[in-house]
């Protein structure tokens, strides 16, 4: 994955469709590289119940706020749209990146008792770079009540 991560501007990781230029983790490719090879926990963006900050080694965040359900399976996606959104969750992916690409894989519901309110959305957000596409943000984003 560190290939993909811009050389410039690094990578951002948003556990949540609203992303927080304070707190969310931006990793540049060899910290990234350096992270995967540990078991060094990390602080993340604090958690939205309990105020606390996520620690999670990066494998650990992949699989809980990357790669938690099999995205490349996503019954819907897009490019440079919103599918995945709820009047209290907010979106600000392109106030902060305005002049870039980004694509989303969006499971639209899981349980049909939940009438929708369990969606989830992985979003990655690209800025060219000497004629080539590179990740710039990663965002996981889900139904919040």
């Amino acid at each position: 994955m560190a290939s993909f991560v811009h050389p410039i501007f690094g990578i951002r990781f948003s556990p949540s469709g609203y992303i927080d230029l304070k707190n969310d983790q931006l990793l540049s490719k060899r910290r990234l590289i350096l992270l995967g090879k540990s078991q060094n926990k990390i602080k993340w963006l604090p958690n939205e119940e309990t105020g606390k900050s996520i620690r999670l080694t990066i494998k650990d965040y992949f699989k809980k706020y990357v790669y938690d359900v099999d995205f490349i399976n996503a019954d819907k996606r897009a490019v440079n749209k919103i599918l995945g959104t709820q009047t209290t969750n907010l979106n600000n992916l392109t106030d902060i990146y305005p002049a870039c690409n980004f694509t989303e894989f969006h499971f639209s519901e899981f349980d049909p008792k939940s009438e929708g309110m369990d969606w989830r959305s992985l979003r990655l957000v690209f800025k060219n770079y000497k004629n080539k596409q590179y990740i710039v943000a990663i965002i996981h984003d889900e139904w919040d009540i």
